[in-house]
């Protein structure tokens, strides 16, 4: 049996041979999935992308960046560089950094709403100092940044600011310069009340100092602030009851009325109420004298004068043309005198002003013809209204409905007279008038208008063999009172008016025939 000899070490070396190839391959072909894995640029580009989206936009442009001009990685690496600034800007304004976040929205130039977003910080980097320098109180500076600003709230701040400074003048009862404040802080945001707390800061000061019509005057601007209304009530009472004292009845009377509801305001100034209405009815100022009459209550005949002064001013209102009031002045009287009858006038002439001329006009007609008061003509105007109405119905263009022209013949036969009549209808279809009217201020009219007719110049048994020809005359008058029945128009013609028909007629013609011309409106 043969034996094999042993060798050890040389087993060792064939065995180690194979595995340090093995290795070795394995080394080539991880480094080369390694490779294909991290190191080709379409990895690397994989990778910008990843940062892209992830928002890690500053490592995305240097991922592209390095990948130089591999598929669209210029066109990325910008992209990412704007979207980097802009997102450092939003994070920057969120923050409150104004400043960093302008420079970055700039960087970003037109991306969306870049441009917009750096106008905003700007605003919003002086209203913040604004607020800083309001917290330091620096006003003045606060409301120049706030201006500036233009920005969220800044007109609510401006005001709370100047309101500030007036508050601060008004400690130091510098009230010229708090009234300047709190006026131009009205300019910023409507409230009156920081004006109203000064007015009656300063009707307190007044009355301490017993200055009372000075304190009267700012207690009245102050207006229903605090208990201004009835400390002006109680400012008037003390200054009505000093004039009494001193016999001066005008200012007792004056001051006492608009003290009515303080005290004794009332009957203490009931006698002189009257005497200061029974003054102003003889200079005929009768609005006031009925209210002073109406405070003096059953003193004297106040009742009777309190008629008589409304009733008067009733009529003063008609004069002025203010007809409404005049209508509850009227309706306010009952029976008074001619009060239910200078109620319809008012009536009527309300409706004047709005134009309504048919109503004024059907109301005027049912007002008295005796119907007379002094300082308003009620006739006058009642005959003025209906002229108006019936204006309003003759004006305008009217077409003709009907046409009508007899001739008249006369003959002899055997010694006897006889007439024989021709008529001829519709011979002239374009025959017209057309009015035009104004009125004025004096009660009057103005008129002007236009008639074309046709006139006949030749007859005959038969329609079709008559001739006519056709004529139009103009026609105006001024400051008239009313419409004319008869115009006398060229060529003899007549055009006369007589409800709501208008009759052309001519002068003898021809044989002596006499020919008309019927026209009536629509």
């Amino acid at each position: 049996m043969a034996r094999y000899q042993e060798f050890p070490h040389s087993n060792k070396k064939y065995i180690l041979i194979p595995i340090g190839i093995g290795l070795t391959i394995f080394a080539i072909i991880g480094g080369v999935a390694l490779y294909l894995i991290k190191g080709s640029p379409s990895s690397k580009y994989n990778q910008a992308i990843n940062s892209y989206n992830a928002g890690d936009y500053k490592l995305a442009a240097e991922q592209f960046a390095k990948l130089g001009d591999y598929m669209d990685c210029k066109q990325r690496s910008a992209e990412s560089i704007i979207k980097m600034h802009y997102s450092d800007a939003m994070k920057a304004f969120q923050s409150g950094d104004y400043d960093t976040a302008k420079t970055e929205f700039e960087a970003a130039g037109q991306y969306e709403n870049a441009e917009a977003l750096a106008k905003e910080s700007v605003r919003a980097s002086h209203y913040a100092k604004a607020v800083a320098l309001t917290q330091s109180g620096d006003l003045d500076g606060a409301i120049k940044e706030y201006q500036t600003a233009q920005y969220k709230d800044f007109e609510e701040k401006i005001f709370d600011l100047y309101v500030a400074k007036g508050d601060k003048a008004l400690d130091d009862k510098d009230y010229d310069k708090a009234i300047e404040n709190y006026t131009t802080a009205g300019t910023f945001k409507a409230s009156d009340e920081p004006l109203l707390k000064c007015y009656y800061r300063m009707g307190d000061d007044y009355q301490s100092q017993n200055n009372l019509k000075d304190a009267a005057s700012y207690f009245a601007k102050a207006g229903d602030y605090q208990d201004a209304p009835d400390r002006l009530k109680a400012v008037y009472y003390t200054l009505g009851a000093d004039a009494l004292s001193k016999n001066d009845y005008d200012n007792a009377a004056e001051y006492l009325k608009l003290a009515v509801g303080y005290k004794d305001a009332a009957s203490k100034g009931k006698e002189v109420f009257y005497n200061k209405g029974v003054q102003l009815q003889n200079s005929k100022d009768f609005k006031n004298a009925a209210e002073y009459f109406k405070l003096a209550g059953e003193f004297k005949d106040s009742k009777t004068r309190l008629n008589e002064s409304t009733y008067n001013y009733g009529i003063a209102l008609l004069n002025e043309g203010s007809s409404a009031d005049a209508m509850l002045v009227f309706e306010s009287l009952g029976g008074y005198k001619l009060s239910k009858e200078l109620l319809k006038v008012s009536t009527a002439e309300a409706y004047v002003k709005t134009n309504n001329i048919s109503e004024a006009a059907a109301i005027y007609k049912t007002v008295s013809k005796k119907t007379k008061v002094s300082g308003f003509n009620v006739q006058g105007r009642k005959s003025f209204v209906m002229a108006w109405n019936t204006l309003y119905k003759v004006s305008g263009i009217h077409a003709v409905a009907t046409n009508t022209v007899e001739v008249k013949k006369y003959f002899y036969r055997g010694g006897r007279r006889y007439r024989q009549l021709w008529y001829f209808t519709g011979l002239n279809p374009n025959q017209g008038v057309a009015i035009k009217f104004a009125a004025n201020d004096d009660n009057t009219f103005n008129i002007t208008g236009t008639v074309t007719w046709g006139r006949f110049t030749k007859f005959a048994y038969v329609q079709s063999n008559v001739r006519s020809e056709i004529h139009t005359s103009n026609f105006q008058f001024a400051h008239v009172k009313k419409y004319p029945s008869v115009i006398k128009l060229s060529g003899g013609a007549k055009l006369k008016y007589k409800n709501g028909l208008f009759t052309v007629t001519y002068s003898k013609y021809k044989g002596g025939a006499k020919y008309y011309s019927h026209i009536t409106y629509r």
